[in-house]
């Protein structure tokens, strides 16, 4: 029996405690991956306690203690018992971003751990990582001015491209231009508004949507196929696109594990492209904190939420 399906089916494992690193920044209206974590944690007979980056903290007076800034008794935690989930809201901030690192220097196990966190929010870095384990993306390239704009655009052979800025999620700051007339302008404009904003430059690759797959302890648990709306090139389920089942590769299978690991993620979001001309793999992104509530609609049993606690309740998993 493989380890991915003992945590799957049969749950074995010891409860244990549970800090969700989360931000207060979001939409309010809707219920957030961060609580629904913590609703279902309890359903698991652990015990969660919901943290906000911008002014959570520690104490520590002989038993190590996580508050929010309005709770001064806090929560009391372990690392013998107690795993960190932090989702991605932690890195919007330089505190947040502290007080994940200081988890980690405590012994903490963490889902995931700053480093991988801040590599996946980097486009431009995870591209370069992909490249270094030889797993095919779209030719990249980076530009952060006006002057290095004209030196990219002599490298550009053909369009459309695509251009996103180097950290952003859910579709954001992403764009695909038809021409050098419009693309000019275009990053002009968003340097009007973040002059220091780093774009990447990317090839266009036809295709009818992506593929998300989540990793998790270096298994795959989940893949669905996210279809574009009919007035948008982008498939982000958060913009309205169209969830579907789909049946992965080998290839696939092993460029999102690689590149997980590679990551050091415990948990990912592997996201990929099939060229319509050629129905080649292009991986376009790998995600720390990916979201629950597409990739559910696939899934025939438990929720991705219900797995990735499964798996922390094995402290076995803990160091994979």
């Amino acid at each position: 029996m493989s380890r991915l399906h003992n945590y799957m089916t049969e749950g074995n494992g010891k409860v244990v405690k549970v800090v969700i690193l989360t931000s207060r920044s979001g939409d309010n209206t809707i219920k957030t991956s961060a609580e629904k974590f913590e609703e279902s944690a309890k359903k698991h007979d652990m015990t969660p306690y919901l943290v906000y980056s911008e002014d959570g903290y520690i104490s520590d007076d002989k038993v190590t203690t996580i508050h929010n800034i309005d709770d001064k008794k806090g929560f009391k935690i372990d690392p013998d018992n107690t795993v960190v989930i932090a989702r991605g809201g932690v890195l919007y901030t330089k505190t947040g971003i502290n007080l994940l690192h200081q988890l980690e220097t405590l012994g903490f196990f963490c889902v995931n751990t700053r480093k991988s966190m801040e590599l996946c929010s980097d486009k431009y870095k995870s591209m370069l990582m992909f490249r270094k384990l030889g797993i095919d993306t779209p030719i990249t390239r980076i530009v952060s001015s006006q002057e290095k704009l004209e030196v990219v655009i002599d490298r550009i052979t053909t369009f459309p491209v695509v251009i996103k800025t180097i950290s952003g999620y859910g579709g954001a700051g992403v764009f695909k231009i038809d021409s050098v007339e419009n693309l000019r302008p275009t990053l002009q404009t968003i340097w009007n508004i973040s002059e220091d904003e780093e774009m990447l430059i990317q090839d266009f690759i036809e295709s009818d949507g992506d593929i998300r797959i989540h990793v998790l302890g270096g298994e795959i648990i989940a893949a669905m196929k996210r279809v574009k709306p009919d007035d948008d090139f982008r498939s982000n389920y958060s913009l309205g696109g169209d969830i579907e089942s789909v049946e992965i590769t080998d290839k696939m299978k092993n460029m999102a594990i690689l590149a997980t690991k590679e990551s050091g993620l415990s948990w990912s979001g592997v996201d990929i492209i099939i060229d319509k001309k050629n129905n080649k793999p292009y991986m376009v992104e790998i995600n720390g904190s990916p979201g629950t509530e597409g990739i559910d609609k696939v899934l025939k049993t438990k929720s991705t939420i219900d797995i990735v606690l499964e798996f922390i309740k094995d402290k076995n998993n803990w160091d994979n």
